[in-house]
């Protein structure tokens, strides 16, 4: 089989170069190994939300313009500015045709209200997590309902509550807590010990108790004009669910994201593959890339656990699979591997310096920032040697911690698109 481009990783950065190449009308398939990190995460796109010294970030733009001179290996130094714009406007266009509409405080950042009650800087929100409305009853001085759902057990209202009293824009609010029992979801459990956020989200997807649950909500939370719920309004259709129970309640509805499986990162996950192949991209689920054939600067074919000794063969190629948590990288005792093509990679020589002393060490764990090296145009390298075809992006980039930073999903979109603008340039 041969392509155009040939993506390996199918999580948020090889779907935004995916996206962006066959936008470009290149012939291009994505190869996942499996369950991507947005199934993980908050459903929001942090660009940057600390820096060094751990400070929350409000302009995000300005920060990063800042790290250039303090780092010139980190991904975004190797951007620009314009090339994170442009990857980001690109991102919120994409989404909003197919239904997922992203929003953000402008050029600034915003901060979202964590299950634990945590005020957390981020640049893209799903509009359910963050919109106008949300924000100027925020500000007010109204009650807010604090409900979960009874017998779901991934989510502790006492916490959010508890920790938003912390905060000076909460601390003289007044909250009420309370479940939402209704017997037809107790009958849809597999078990009465398991209620998880997909059995409560497929539920809402057939937007048939909505009544009941809005009657519900207003009787629990009373004069509370915002009303908060663990993020499981729907999948698929989660803004009409939303909305309806807006109407139907009177009430602004805002959904906290809860412990995995995150029903908000399945729905940017759902939403950014369903772009993909609508643009007519080839999506290949569970089959893994084991090596490649090179010879010189250029890599010819790669070879999966599916294809044999068959090879699949591009003109340029990009390697996103993640970091040590889906398998893009392995550490042995004294080196940390890339383990597809073997390809060159930074990391403390000294193995005791790779994490902190303290788990929750403020400076984070050394480790996070390891990965593989590239060019300034991320071109990987092997041997030394730069592969003028291999391109690399995402969470398998060294020079960046995308913890300490809350770079993550920022750093995936705009290495995704600058490598897919290097790939279909060559077109």
């Amino acid at each position: 089989m041969k392509y155009d481009c040939v993506i390996i990783g199918g999580g948020i950065a090889g779907l935004t170069c995916g996206i962006r190449c066959v936008r470009k009308g290149l012939r291009t398939v994505i190869f996942s190994n499996g369950m991507n990190s947005l199934h993980f995460s908050s459903g929001s796109i942090d660009l940057l939300g600390y820096d060094r010294e751990g400070r929350k970030v409000h302009s995000p733009f300005t920060e990063i313009q800042n790290m250039k001179n303090q780092n010139p290996r980190h991904p975004y130094a190797k951007s620009g500015i314009d090339k994170i714009v442009e990857s980001v406007d690109f991102i919120t266009r994409e989404l909003s045709q197919e239904g997922m509409i992203m929003t953000s405080n402008g050029r600034e950042n915003h901060f979202h209200i964590t299950n634990l009650g945590v005020m957390k800087p981020t640049y893209l929100s799903q509009e359910n997590i963050f919109n106008s409305e949300s924000l100027n009853m925020v500000k007010s001085d109204c009650p807010i309902a604090v409900l979960n759902f009874s017998g779901f057990r991934d989510y502790f209202p006492e916490l959010t509550i508890a920790n938003l009293k912390k905060n000076n824009l909460f601390k003289n609010r007044e909250f009420i807590k309370g479940d939402i029992s209704l017997k037809e979801f107790d009958e849809k459990r597999r078990n009465h010990e398991e209620f998880r956020s997909v059995d409560i989200a497929r539920i809402f997807n057939s937007e048939r108790y909505l009544n009941k649950i809005a009657q519900k909500i207003n009787k629990i939370s009373g004069q509370a004009e915002i009303v908060t719920l663990p993020s499981f309004l729907g999948i698929e259709n989660f803004r009409s669910v939303n909305r309806k129970l807006r109407e139907l309640t009177g009430k602004e509805i805002y959904e906290l994201p809860t412990l995995p499986p995150s029903i908000p990162g399945l729905r940017l996950d759902y939403a950014l593959k369903n772009i993909f192949y609508k643009a007519g991209g080839e999506y290949v689920s569970n089959d893994r890339v084991i090596c490649g054939n090179f010879s010189g600067r250029k890599l010819n074919y790669i070879n999966t656990e599916n294809s044999g000794k068959y090879g699949i063969s591009a003109k340029n190629f990009m390697l996103a699979t993640g970091s040590f948590l889906s398998g893009g990288l392995t550490g042995s005792y004294s080196r940390i591997h890339e383990p597809v093509f073997g390809l060159d990679t930074f990391y403390n020589q000294d193995r005791g310096r790779w994490h902190s002393k303290d788990f929750f060490d403020k400076n984070g764990h050394p480790f996070l920032s390891f990965g593989v090296e590239t060019s300034d145009s991320f071109t990987a390298i092997k041997d030394t040697t730069e592969i003028s075809n291999l391109f690399c992006a995402g969470s398998v980039l060294a020079h960046y911690d995308p913890v300490k930073e809350g770079s993550g999903g920022g750093v995936a979109i705009t290495t995704g698109f600058t490598a897919a603008s290097q790939m279909t340039g060559k077109f």
